[in-house]
Parts: structure tokens; sequence; C-alpha cells
């Protein structure tokens, strides 16, 4: 497991690689490499140290879709992430799920 914080239009995301067989935000273990979102902002006693947990993929359908921007939640316009930030994302994800 391994975990990087990035910024995306001056909002700070915590965003966690996962390996098959550890653990997930609901404490189950994965099948497959994935990637868990959580808003930064929302650190602290309701929601732990990496904050709100917002959403997740498998690695591989990031790394394969396009390079675009990534809406974690539709109707929550707060809770996306840009396509530089994304750019970023995806090459760590590439550097380590490879």
């Amino acid at each position: 497991m391994e975990t990087r914080e990035f910024t995306s239009d001056g909002r700070p995301w915590t965003v966690r690689a996962i390996a098959p067989g550890e653990l997930s935000y609901g404490s189950s273990p994965v099948d497959a490499a994935t990637v868990e979102f959580y808003d930064k902002r929302q650190a602290g006693e309701h929601f732990g140290p990496l904050g709100q947990f917002v959403s997740s993929y498998y690695i591989e359908t990031l790394l394969d879709g396009d390079d675009g921007d990534l809406d974690l939640v539709s109707d929550i316009p707060e809770w996306s992430i840009d396509v530089a930030t994304m750019v970023e994302i995806r090459a760590w994800l590439a550097s380590i799920a490879r």
C-alpha cells in the first residue's frame, strides 16, 4: 500500500494505492490493484488522517482510460480531479503498478 497527497484546483487529496489482498476503505481485501481518493480537507476527528473517503477505482481502469479529468462524484463539483493532477496521479500509479 502506498499513499501520496496531490492538490487539484487548490483542494488537497489523499490518494492511496492498494495491492491485491490488502484491505480497502471498507476493510475488505481487494481482488485487483485499486486506488482510493480521500478529501484531505475533511481529515480529522470524524474521518481520520486520510480524510473523507470519496471513491475508488481499479488502477488498470485509470491507466487504460483517457487522459482527461476525473469526476469522482457527479453531483459534488468539488469532488473532481483536474487534468493536470490526473496526469501526475496516472504517472505515479504507472510507476508503482507495473
